[in-house]
């Protein structure tokens, strides 16, 4: 009885032991924050681009432009790329239709080896949206769907909110999350109201934030970035009418204790990350 005992005893420890082996590898992620090993360094430019949005990221392996501010910010954004010695872009994305959005990107699409478009899907009966579709009469453009992922060299690509049919053009916004080992960037776009409730119910976290619609107060609630819980949130913001960022916004990024760094107080913010921490340059 004993030996049985014994037996037993040990079969239950193997099983234990088991379990927790499955556990440690399987983790508890999803697979775009899964930590994963890397062997380059990542690279993220919050572009100053007045009043609007655009990041270029890039590692040894892709390079993804997302967003190209207004019209008159394409130039300027395809000089600084090719100061950068970029020629070329695997991934341009264009997160919804606004024109602080999308307005530079007819000027990229014209100055630059697009690989791949991402687009939101929403048609815009606007002059930027018409130059836009003209450039890619011939070319295939991809609409993603919540939760499709991208593999971008050691980086993956999440994303977390795409086109509903809203008429809002905000809440359709492509939202994403990049994870480069164990660091991850929210990248939330004009991502508000609706939109915003959606990633709540995801329990994402975040060490960096792109804080959505350039800090109005309509965005950034108190329970979000409790949830994220961002150690950084990045303004990209400029020059006016909306108040942006609305004060109450910038308290309650202050509340939940995120860094914050604002495009028209700081210009063009440059991250690092090697896949554990980030660093800002400069």
């Amino acid at each position: 009885m004993k030996g049985q005992g014994r037996t037993r005893l040990i079969l239950f420890v193997i099983c234990i032991a088991v379990v927790a082996l499955y556990l440690f590898l399987a983790g508890n992620g999803t697979p775009a924050t899964r930590s994963r090993p890397v062997n380059s360094t990542l690279e993220v430019y919050f572009l100053n681009v007045s009043q609007g949005d655009s990041e270029f990221i890039r590692d040894r392996n892709y390079t993804m432009l997302v967003d190209c501010g207004q019209s008159d910010e394409g130039m300027r954004i395809a000089a600084y790329l090719a100061g950068l010695d970029v020629y070329s872009i695997d991934y341009l994305v264009m997160t919804h239709t606004d024109f602080d959005h999308i307005g530079g990107c007819a000027e990229i699409l014209q100055d630059f080896n697009v690989r791949n478009v991402i687009m939101d899907g929403q048609k815009r009966d606007t002059a930027a949206y018409r130059d836009i579709m003209a450039l890619l009469a011939n070319r295939s453009v991809s609409f993603p769907g919540k939760y499709d992922t991208l593999s971008l060299g050691d980086a993956q690509l999440r994303v977390l909110h795409a086109n509903t049919g809203s008429q809002d053009p905000n809440q359709n916004s492509i939202v994403m999350l990049l994870a480069f080992g164990n660091f991850t960037l929210l990248l939330d776009a004009d991502c508000d109201g609706q939109c915003e409730q959606d990633l709540l119910a995801q329990n994402i976290n975040a060490d960096v934030l792109k804080v959505p619609h350039h800090g109005s107060m309509y965005a950034s609630s108190a329970e979000f970035l409790r949830s994220v819980g961002p150690k950084l949130a990045v303004i990209e913001v400029g020059k006016n009418d909306y108040g942006h960022p609305a004060n109450e916004t910038l308290e309650r990024l202050r509340v939940a204790g995120a860094e914050i760094l604002r495009t028209d107080l700081n210009g063009t913010i440059i991250l690092a990350s090697n896949g554990t921490g980030y660093s800002i340059a400069g």
